[in-house]
């Protein structure tokens, strides 16, 4: 598995499909391979996102890091943290570790570093990917600050990716 297939599973995943047994067994051995790969910053200096735009830089580990999870969950369940420690570790280091800041200041809780990163994480919100907190608090803060244009939300970011991660509703 790479990143571009990685990519690709987004959009019909996005649309309700749901995945095969033999998608799931493809994905139970070869995921976590790729999680490590994405970890120790194996990814390509860009990427494109299933609506399209170009991400850079650590927009685009946000994003691909949320693509992984957001599959390993829609593959394996609420419980999908136990089908491989690799999934743990990636949720608790994305929620944890990168979030932290965000979470324990003032900003709106859920929300990320800009726009396009905040977006990349609202499905993970709205499909329950973290044990640790209230998904669903954290989707209706990050929703409602997007739908009022407010905070993160009055600078610029991609309506065409704001829908497909509104679409995980």
């Amino acid at each position: 598995m790479d990143l571009k297939q990685l990519t690709d599973y987004m959009i019909p995943l996005a649309e309700g499909k749901r995945l095969s047994a033999d998608e799931k067994r493809i994905l139970a051995a070869d995921l976590p391979v790729l999680m490590l790969q994405i970890q120790a910053g194996d990814v390509p200096a860009k990427i494109t996102t299933p609506t399209g735009e170009t991400l850079r830089s650590a927009t685009r580990m946000t994003a691909v890091t949320s693509y992984s999870l957001l599959l390993a969950r829609k593959a394996f369940g609420p419980s999908y943290i136990r089908k491989d420690p690799v999934f743990e570790e990636t949720a608790k280091d994305l929620l944890f570790y990168i979030m932290r800041d965000f979470m324990n200041s003032g900003r709106v809780k859920g929300e990320y570093c800009c726009p396009t990163c905040t977006l990349s994480v609202l499905p993970l919100y709205l499909t329950k990917c973290f044990k640790w907190v209230v998904c669903e608090d954290l989707a209706q803060q990050v929703m409602s600050a997007l739908e009022d244009q407010r905070d993160m939300f009055v600078r610029p970011y991609s309506r065409k990716y704001a829908d497909w991660a509104l679409s995980f509703r």
